[in-house]
């Protein structure tokens, strides 16, 4: 299994990624679903690098998280930014150097993670987790 491609987050005003993939209400009346022939043969929604066929841009913004743009399978009506009402989860931002790289859908291992706990497109909670000491711990497991 290929590594899947992560979101886009503008978080602070910069553009950075997330390991998470907020779901999208295919029924909201400002998504367009679009044919599979509509989505351009180059769209990195078309690899195995991204089985839920859609690219967002995200945005984290006065304690609000918002859709700002999609690309793949579905288009935005409008140009102004929806605010991700439906959503309501965990969003894992990585930053730092990565320190372990994973393969077949895993996450890799960065310096930090930042997580934002979100409910109904409000940001709830913030919080930074340090990995870089997990770098060095090894797995023991005994036989019984």
């Amino acid at each position: 299994m290929t590594a899947q491609v992560h979101e886009k987050l503008i978080l602070n005003g910069e553009i950075t990624t997330m390991m998470s993939s907020p779901t999208l209400p295919h029924h909201h009346k400002r998504f367009k679903k679009l044919w599979d022939w509509q989505v351009p043969d180059s769209s990195v929604t078309r690899s195995s690098a991204c089985w839920r066929k859609y690219l967002g841009t995200w945005e984290v913004k006065d304690d609000r998280f918002y859709l700002v743009s999609i690309e793949g399978m579905f288009k935005l009506r409008g140009n102004d930014p929806v605010l991700a009402s439906w959503f309501s989860g965990e969003l894992q931002v990585p930053r730092g150097k990565t320190l372990q790289y994973a393969q077949m859908g895993h996450h890799p291992l960065h310096e930090e993670d930042i997580f934002i706990s979100v409910e109904k497109g409000i940001v709830v909670k913030t919080w930074i987790h340090d990995n870089r000491d997990l770098q060095n711990k090894k797995e023991v497991s005994t036989n019984a």
